[in-house]
């Protein structure tokens, strides 16, 4: 029978039918209330920051079972299902998502470019005898810029943000894979301040990650040259092959100069060897963008945003989101140990070097080529979007 029919009297002349209350009643009101408070206080919540919060209260909560097993196990169906579960909870509430647009360019023939920089990188890496294979590319964490999406209430015409933060700079982080390890080396993350300032003495003892300092918190050559060390002095006496991009303060002459002279002084008996992704290909054949950096920062995310809501009375009080450097440094520090005890398991850090065709002790190209044939031009422009955007915590 059909569920909407039902069996009345004859003589009945008004048929009415009592509706089932609502499936998760309580996380769809902590939804709304959410959004609509965040809207009207100023503070347009972005959808998946929004659901990481649900995520995190429900868990806190701890009364609904079926939600939690259905839509908080932390794994790709489950991120999924909380988005679709947080996205009809709104249309359903006079609520909509609004986004901006991006637009990127990549080369034509970037699958050409990529098979012979691949092979080129190979080569080089081979010839010189490298043991081990190291890749980084900096990825950035952002407190002062707007979202590009928030909620906000249907038809509004304009969308603003008027919290403020504490800290209002960003900050540049460097993951760096290991391939034979399979694992993410300690983060180096740049904070905002002045270069060899006492805020450098006072982190110089901090051994978990290698925070440094400079006016911008961009990447700068002087930065490099530390971060070519830190590497030396955790692989001593080893041959290390780097891949990194092909940014402006990579490709320098007075870098390489810095680089051979260190290589030349053989301090730690170590020598590194550099090698480079095109421009505008980290998306396609990074070991890093490929595999490890979209859920690194989805794990960032999730630290911040459970401290987040552990907090969120004081911030509604307070107008401030407050995170201090030190609990900065541990969300990404726990991020990266979680990334790592994953690696016991899957080791996909390993297996991103060959899909990326960077695995010089291997002439098998299969996953590598298989990773190409799968790419299509749209796809391309997806992956440059999601993967170089800024982390964005606000």
């Amino acid at each position: 029978m059909n569920s909407s029919s039902i069996y009345v009297s004859r003589k009945a002349k008004r048929v009415t039918k009592v509706l089932q209350p609502r499936k998760h009643r309580v996380e769809i009101d902590y939804v709304v209330n959410i959004a609509r408070t965040r809207w009207n206080d100023g503070l347009p919540i972005e959808l998946e920051r929004l659901a990481l919060m649900l995520v995190s209260y429900s868990k806190q909560l701890n009364t609904n079972r079926e939600f939690l097993n259905s839509y908080c196990n932390n794994d790709h169906e489950s991120i999924k299902k909380i988005r679709i579960f947080v996205r009809r909870a709104l249309d359903k509430n006079g609520m909509t998502v609004r986004k901006k647009t991006v637009s990127q360019s990549i080369p034509k023939n970037w699958k050409e470019i990529a098979l012979t920089s691949s092979n080129t990188i190979r080569e080089t890496f081979r010839n010189a005898g490298v043991s081990v294979v190291l890749s980084s590319d900096e990825t950035f964490i952002k407190f002062h810029e707007s979202s590009d999406s928030c909620v906000a209430p249907v038809g509004v015409k304009r969308v603003g943000y008027s919290a403020k933060e504490k800290n209002k700079s960003g900050v540049t982080l460097l993951p760096t894979l290991d391939m034979t390890a399979s694992r993410l080396l300690p983060p180096l993350i740049i904070f905002k301040a002045k270069f060899g300032s006492r805020l450098m003495k006072k982190w110089s003892t901090h051994t978990k990650s290698f925070v440094l300092f400079t006016e911008t918190h961009w990447m700068t050559k002087q930065v490099m040259l530390l971060y070519f060390e830190y590497l030396m002095k955790f692989y001593p006496n080893t041959k290390i092959g780097l891949i990194i991009d092909s940014a402006q303060q990579h490709v320098s002459n007075q870098l390489y100069g810095w680089l051979q002279i260190l290589n030349e002084e053989n301090k730690y008996g170590s020598q590194i060897y550099l090698a480079f992704i095109e421009r505008g290909l980290t998306a396609i054949y990074q070991p890093g963008d490929v595999t490890i950096n979209k859920p690194l920062k989805q794990e960032i995310r999730r630290q911040y945003y459970d401290f987040v809501s552990k907090e969120y009375d004081k911030i509604r009080t307070e107008r401030k989101i407050n995170v201090s450097r030190e609990q900065l440094v541990t969300f990404i520090e726990d991020a990266f140990n979680r990334i790592n005890s994953q690696q016991v398991r899957n080791r996909t850090i390993a297996e991103s070097f060959s899909i990326c065709g960077l695995n010089p002790y291997s002439d098998d190209l299969t996953a590598f080529h298989r990773h190409l044939d799968s790419l299509e031009e749209n796809k391309c422009y997806a992956a440059m979007i999601e993967k170089r955007t800024a982390l964005d915590l606000k």
